[in-house]
């Protein structure tokens, strides 16, 4: 499973913000399967918007919203991949201070372009 790769392409044609790829969606809804937060975004992931953050190609998004003045809340769910390198990747769902999704927090261990991140088979 491919989760980044071909993405660049399609950022390219898009308004901002813009909906999710179906691949960021996988993510999004693995991240918050199991937490509090599931029940109300889950159903919501058609609707969400998001920006591209520039973090190096490391696939970061931020979260459209109208609240102004926002800023880290708490992480909702973390996990370690591997891409396909074996670098360590650390993804991160982060809200805001008003428990709204915040960020998709990706961080790949040297800071180098997020290739093709292993699938999510071993995730708790």
């Amino acid at each position: 499973m491919t989760f980044f790769l071909d993405i660049q392409t399609e950022i390219q044609s898009l308004p901002l913000p813009r909906p999710l790829f179906s691949k960021e969606k996988i993510i999004v809804s693995q991240l918050l399967a199991g937490t509090e937060y599931a029940v109300t975004y889950l159903p919501l992931l058609d609707e969400l918007r998001v920006e591209d953050m520039n973090d190096g190609e490391m696939e970061s998004l931020l979260f459209a919203s109208s609240t102004t003045n926002r800023r880290y809340g708490g992480d909702i769910a973390q996990v370690q991949l591997q891409d396909e390198d074996g670098i360590p990747v650390m993804i991160s769902l982060v809200i805001d201070q008003y428990d709204q999704l915040f960020e998709l927090d990706v961080w790949k261990v040297d800071f180098s372009l997020t290739k093709n991140l292993m699938p999510f088979s071993g995730m708790d």
